[in-house]
């Protein structure tokens, strides 16, 4: 009875308790939205980077996180020349000129037990050794650097979404491409400036350094490169993201002018994508002998805690660097841009090109806080709870001392302020869940869930925020409780007389 009599009381009194309700609120808040939206993406997020790289996850053979390894670690600089075989040139090009800072081993490799060890990864769906090794392309106008990239074209044709959706000229492979010295290009590339695009039916002309293997370390000689010709049989057009510049130009001597430019990027990549068995020739054919991979892309079902996954992985794996498609591409788009604009616009973006200073920085294992800031904001919320609780004793000490004198326990009296606490507490973790999980589960829809795992998984995660919500507001209001028990009649009676 006196758990329904406190019910009633704060449901009848329940704007005393709107703060309160507010801070329970904005706390289950931030913990839906930290295990829900702030940890994934939907399917199409980042679409054209998931297919370029291979997974939604890029993991490295090399420590780069400065994750700690022992008090005995040996720590020494190295350069990118040790990784030739990754994707970290592009995808991090602090690192670049910089180099970076990792544990003083030489560079490793993915063996058979290492890949068959992430493919037992429950959140893993699939592992995808990344082939590539540099090469020059020779041009009209001169030659630059760019990378060889072997496919897996039975991988390939598994994926929901693969490089074949973005081809824009010509034609993706085929299983008959296979060993034909046939490419597929980007439209966009860090060529010299004037160099013809090279489209489909084109010859490409490259350069394909010596391969010196010795004890597993891998090294590229140029002095006497191998001579190559490919047909172009495709390009790919990708739209990197939707950009929108401010600028200050003058076009004239005489006022200058602001003006807005929204600007459709592509996605910049000197990758040249080689059938796997065309790549493996060419490799044997410059001295490569067993190819071991230096990065792997990682395929996952469902985005919507993808950030969650690689924080296990590297939990499991600590001598590995791991980082979801989203990290790189944050990193890379506040580097050096990945963003070509249209030629017609050079002279406007001149300006903001020259702004575009970076301070070389390698990235560091991010801890994850949402636990304990999760722990900060319901103790505050149960402070704000208690402190409520102790200014309604101070109202209802005559009420108090009614149902003292009609026979009420101390038990019961705890009961009824319990009581009153878990309603409010009740009210406010369901007004903050539902806000942010909403958006959540819709979010876990484009991935493809289906209702009644994605509705085991709204009321798992319900029954977790309010277990948690209503544990706290017990602990914190026991204190009032107890206090409003201990009131005896005789002290009621004096305090009302006085």
């Amino acid at each position: 009875m006196f758990w329904i009599f406190g019910f009633k009381h704060a449901w009848r009194y329940l704007d005393r308790s709107v703060l309160v309700i507010i801070s329970i609120a904005l706390a289950t808040g931030f913990v839906t939205y930290s295990t829900g939206l702030s940890r994934g993406y939907t399917q199409q997020d980042f679409a054209p980077y998931r297919s370029l790289i291979g997974g939604e996850i890029s993991v490295y053979s090399i420590n780069l996180n400065l994750a700690s390894q022992g008090e005995d670690t040996i720590w020494r600089y190295q350069d990118l020349t040790d990784v030739q075989s990754t994707d970290l040139a592009w995808m991090m090009p602090e690192l670049s000129g910089e180099g970076y800072v990792s544990p003083s081993l030489p560079p490793s490799s993915f063996n058979a037990e290492d890949i068959l060890a992430l493919r037992e990864m429950h959140s893993v769906d699939l592992v995808y050794p990344r082939y590539q090794m540099p090469a020059i392309t020779c041009g009209s106008t001169g030659m630059w650097q760019t990378v060889l990239r072997g496919r897996n074209l039975a991988y390939d044709a598994v994926r929901e979404s693969s490089l074949k959706d973005y081809v824009s000229q010509g034609r993706w492979f085929r299983e008959t491409d296979q060993g034909e010295l046939v490419v597929v290009v980007s439209r966009s590339s860090n060529a010299p400036p004037g160099e013809h695009f090279a489209g489909t039916g084109d010859l490409l002309r490259i350069l394909v350094p010596r391969i010196i293997q010795k004890n597993g370390d891998v090294r590229y000689d140029y002095s006497d490169p191998i001579a190559v010709e490919l047909r172009v049989i495709g390009v790919l057009q990708m739209e990197a993201r939707d950009i929108s510049y401010q600028t200050l130009h003058s076009w004239v001597e005489v006022t200058p002018f602001s003006a807005d430019f929204q600007v459709s990027s592509q996605l910049v990549s000197d990758e040249i994508h080689l059938p796997y068995d065309t790549w493996e020739a060419i490799w044997h054919v410059a001295g490569g002998e067993a190819y071991l991979p230096q990065q792997l892309a990682l395929t996952v079902k469902d985005l919507s805690h993808l950030e969650d996954v690689v924080l296990e992985l590297r939990r499991v794996f600590p001598e590995y660097s791991f980082y979801s498609v989203p990290q790189l591409v944050s990193d890379l788009h506040t580097g050096i841009s990945s963003e070509q604009p249209d030629p017609i616009l050079l002279d406007t973006f001149t300006a903001i090109q020259l702004t575009r200073l970076r301070q070389p920085e390698q990235k560091v294992l991010a801890q994850d806080f949402r636990m304990p800031m999760a722990a900060m904001l319901f103790c505050n919320a149960s402070l704000v709870l208690a402190t409520s609780l102790l200014i309604m004793i101070s109202e209802r000490k005559k009420e108090v001392g009614i149902l003292k004198s009609v026979g009420a326990t101390r038990l019961q009296v705890i009961q009824m302020v319990v009581a009153e606490a878990l309603l409010v507490s009740l009210i406010g973790a369901s007004g903050g869940f539902l806000f942010f999980r909403i958006p959540a589960a819709l979010t876990q829809m484009t991935n493809s869930v289906s209702i009644g795992l994605l509705a085991v998984s709204v009321a798992g995660d319900y029954l977790l925020i309010i277990g948690i919500a209503c544990l706290f507001s017990l602990v914190f209001a026991l204190l009032p409780a107890l206090k409003m028990a201990n009131l005896s009649v005789r002290e009621i009676l004096q305090g009302d007389s006085v």
